[in-house]
């Protein structure tokens, strides 16, 4: 992948898929100053770069990653366990390392050189307290040698009144400075279980007053689904043993429908996994659809075992579909190609060219970020290579699966 800031370049490939417009045969692109200028049929053009039997895309978009657990070499737990036995893990996990600010730092730029290298121009980031994005956006370049934008949604979360308002403040701080022109900050009511009615307001609030999107993990287990209606069960019984204050809260007075309907007053929300969504939740969403959006997180979903997604049903409904990587903690690295090719090979009820708009345009637009996602003259001009031997449109959808991609463009 690359950007030509103060380059004017031309690439030749077989195919160009700009997502917002059909699939160009024997097509050439045109960047000028890391955008793109144009976009059309090869008839002759010169001084160009010709790259041959491949699909050139738009740079991928990762819609939804915690970047601090990018230090991991394996996610944390077993494959298969539930979320109310995992939780446990991850915090003891982190209790035995005791990063320092330092450490985190590396984590963070060691995240950001993963998600470059495989491909990602966009990425929504769930900023944990302390990230230290000054550190991050001074050294991005450096770490990355990419024009990667980040998405930063900062991270409330507390059942008690002091440490949600600690988290309050912090994230007050975070969006009044105001990001730069690589980092911009949203705000993420980390989950129902950890977030009370009080609190999810007061993010909303922020979202409205400030225009910025706001990101919530929803529907994500049905031991989250029960603790939240019921008060009791397995999540209920892991909080207890961590000693979490608060839970008298439980089981809340506004449900899954409601909270849907209040997000769906911010500017762009994003609902991020999903898994366990009803059919009425999901038509709640699909009439918001121009402010709401579904992140899926495949590999995650497929290390907890969890019923099937569903996606299918979600896009049947009209609703914008993203896809993310979510965390080394739960998933073996943060390549959104490999969503892309999970989702090829366990679900073939999805026509990959949805799956593929899911990992571009689907996810820019979930992000608020027209820029990213698709090839259009003054769009983001990272691009993404396919090495693919198709030779008709069919078969190059048909034989996704066996693209390779390459990082090319990034050697030019």
């Amino acid at each position: 992948m690359t950007s030509s800031h103060t380059t004017s370049k031309k690439y030749r490939a077989r195919w160009i898929v700009p997502l917002c417009s059909p699939v160009v045969h024997d097509g050439v692109i045109s960047i000028v100053e890391g955008r793109v200028a144009a976009v059309e049929p090869y008839q002759g053009q010169t001084d160009l770069i010709d790259l041959g039997d491949a699909a050139i895309l738009p740079g991928l978009v990762n819609a939804h990653t915690h970047l601090e657990f990018s230090d991991l070499a394996a996610p944390i737990g077993t494959a298969g366990m539930s979320i109310a036995d995992w939780l446990p893990e991850v915090v003891r996990a982190r209790r035995l390392q005791q990063l320092t600010q330092d450490q985190r730092m590396a984590a963070i730029l060691k995240g950001i050189d993963e998600v470059v290298r495989d491909g990602t121009a966009l990425l929504g980031e769930i900023a944990t307290k302390p990230w230290p994005y000054e550190a991050v956006a001074a050294q991005q370049s450096l770490a990355s040698g990419s024009d990667l934008r980040i998405v930063g949604f900062c991270e409330v979360l507390g059942l008690s009144p002091g440490r949600s308002q600690e988290m309050l403040d912090w994230a007050d701080t975070q969006i009044a400075d105001g990001g730069n022109d690589r980092i911009e900050f949203g705000i993420s009511p980390h989950a129902p279980y950890s977030v009370p009615p009080a609190l999810l307001e007061a993010c909303i609030d922020r979202a409205r007053n400030h225009s910025i999107p706001l990101a919530i993990h929803l529907a994500e287990s049905l031991e989250e689904r029960r603790f939240i209606e019921s008060g009791d069960g397995p999540l209920r019984e892991t909080f207890e043993s961590l000693g979490l204050p608060g839970l008298e809260q439980y089981p809340l007075a506004i449900s899954i429908d409601q909270m849907i309907q209040r997000v769906a007053t911010t500017p762009r929300g994003l609902l991020v996994h999903g898994n366990y969504l009803s059919a009425d939740e999901i038509q709640s969403i699909a009439s918001h659809r121009q402010r709401l959006s579904v992140v899926y997180c495949p590999r995650t979903h497929a290390f907890f075992d969890h019923a099937p997604h569903p996606v299918a049903d979600l896009m049947a409904a009209g609703v914008r579909v993203a896809l993310g990587t979510d965390s080394r903690a739960s998933n073996p690295d943060l390549d959104l190609w490999n969503e892309v090719r999970h989702l090829l090979l366990n679900r073939q009820d999805l026509d990959p060219r949805d799956v593929v708009a899911m990992a571009t345009l689907q996810g820019a637009d979930a992000l608020g970020q027209p820029n990213y996602g698709r090839l259009q003259p003054g769009s983001d001009g990272q691009l993404f290579v396919l090495r693919t031997a198709a030779r008709t449109e069919a078969s190059l959808w048909e034989t996704l699966l066996d693209a390779q991609p390459t990082n090319l463009l990034g050697e030019l």
